[in-house]
């Protein structure tokens, strides 16, 4: 279940029902010592999981834990023993603050990718970060990727954006944001999405 090269995603199976399980439920099913020998893998920098609260989201790294919480729109993230995404006590509202508040970090948008991603029961129960130059992948490239996409990282979640139109927004923007922005460009209704458009 990779994908991008530098995203992998880990499906627990061998438990009873078929619900997606939550950090204690992974501990016991997963065993503390193998996550730890996953977080040692020189191509890890980080896993996420799912807490055992509604809208909590661990993530992990060979250091220690941080905890993610989204409360209705708030978004939070304390670090535990550690820092792994270096965000430090971060707190703000909406969206747009989860992106705005991350946008020059190392993770830019990250507090929000980690809960949108675990909005859905496909997305397996831990979910692995590369380390930029490494690849999850050890067959079916040709050539060898180098980690090339897929992880959190700022090399792989920043896109250059380019237009010509005036009087638009310089904000921080997701890619979402830009079919919303074509179509008021073109004079057209912006359909309902999970984008803004950029004015």
């Amino acid at each position: 279940m990779i994908s991008g090269n530098s995203f992998g995603s880990i499906h627990l199976l061998n438990h009873a029902g078929d619900h997606p399980l939550g950090s204690r439920e992974i501990d016991q099913h997963f065993e503390p010592e193998r996550i730890k020998g996953l977080l040692e893998q020189k191509a890890v920098d980080f896993v996420t999981c799912r807490g055992d609260k509604h809208g909590e989201f661990l993530v992990k790294n060979k250091i220690g834990r941080a905890i993610i919480k989204v409360d209705k729109q708030q978004y939070a993230y304390h670090p535990i023993d550690a820092d792994p995404l270096d965000l430090g006590h971060t707190v703000v509202m909406g969206q747009r603050g989860a992106l705005e508040a991350t946008f020059d970090s190392e993770y830019p948008d990250a507090l929000f990718q980690v809960s949108q991603l675990f909005r859905s029961r496909r997305a397996g129960d831990l979910v692995v970060s590369a380390r930029n130059e490494y690849d999850l992948r050890d067959f079916w490239e040709y050539p060898e990727h180098k980690g090339s996409h897929g992880s959190l990282s700022r090399e792989h979640m920043q896109v250059p954006l380019i237009y010509n139109q005036k009087d638009w927004a310089t904000h921080p923007a997701r890619t979402a944001d830009l079919f919303p922005s074509i179509l008021k460009w073109l004079n057209k209704v912006p359909v309902t999405s999970e984008g803004t458009a950029l004015n």
